[in-house]
């Protein structure tokens, strides 16, 4: 079902550093043919459009997150799990990290796919503090058999659910396929060739995109990070287009001057 509700002098949701971050409360109720509560939905909502903007320029294309039309710089981190033993995270554990990262300036985190879906107190503080969320689905580094037909029904259940979780909130900025998977089958670290390219396809091309599509069309997907979305995909840090992992100053030792 699908309705429509018009909001009076509207207040726009923005990143931390652009504006502030009003939030809606919205309320469903079902009712049974006589007017008999049945259940009940309050989620937490912002208004705002955000999306990422690739444009051809001279250097050869854009990478650049918008909101509300206005294109900004993303400023942020890799957010993996902040402890090692999830359920011994409370409240005031996420609230100082966070809080910490809006304080530094930080506008977004990449919620890294060799890590886990976060807790819904993640998502509701970064929705309050303006932090915008690069959400990769849990596949990272590894091989996956999508050759088979009970694993992909598993894939397929958990993007799902966890789309249909986390769709309302303002700070997931763009859904992403997995961690440095496409480094992986072009070097040398799978040498078994476990997984062939159009397995990955299957995956990555098809199947999470469409689910994407299907649950939340109004949210960007992109399908590795790193990943170059033209030629062969194997210069997967390719500085005309896409995004890049660049080692070589904070395992590499370069200095910070390298990145020129």
């Amino acid at each position: 079902a699908r309705l429509t509700l018009p909001i009076k002098s509207p207040q726009l949701w923005w990143p931390n550093g652009m504006g502030s971050q009003p939030l809606y409360h919205v309320t469903v109720n079902l009712l049974d043919k006589d007017g008999s509560l049945l259940d009940t939905v309050v989620k937490r909502i912002g208004l705002r459009t955000l999306s990422l903007q690739r444009r051809r320029d001279r250097w050869g294309e854009s990478f650049q997150f918008a909101v509300n039309g206005i294109p900004f710089f993303a400023k942020g981190a890799n957010w993996i799990p902040a402890d090692t033993f999830a359920p011994r995270l409370t409240g005031d554990d996420y609230a100082q990290l966070l809080e910490s990262a809006a304080a530094a300036q930080m506008n977004m985190l990449r919620v890294w796919g060799g890590g886990i879906y976060e807790a819904d107190i993640f998502y509701d503080l970064c929705d309050e503090l303006g932090i915008c969320i690069w959400q990769d689905f849990m596949f990272a580094c590894a091989t996956y058999p999508t050759f088979d037909r009970a694993f992909m029904e598993n894939v397929r259940a958990e993007a799902e659910d966890n789309i249909r979780r986390l769709r309302h909130h303002p700070c997931i900025a763009l859904w992403c396929g997995n961690n440095e998977m496409e480094q992986g089958l072009v070097g040398d670290e799978w040498n078994d060739r476990r997984m062939s390219w159009s397995d990955y396809s299957r995956l990555f091309d098809e199947v999470l995109p469409a689910i994407v599509d299907k649950l939340d069309p109004g949210r960007g997907y992109w399908p590795c990070s790193p990943h170059t979305p033209y030629d062969d995909r194997k210069n997967f840090n390719d500085d005309r287009w896409g995004d890049a992992h660049l080692w070589n100053v904070w395992h590499g030792k370069q200095p910070f001057e390298w990145y020129r």
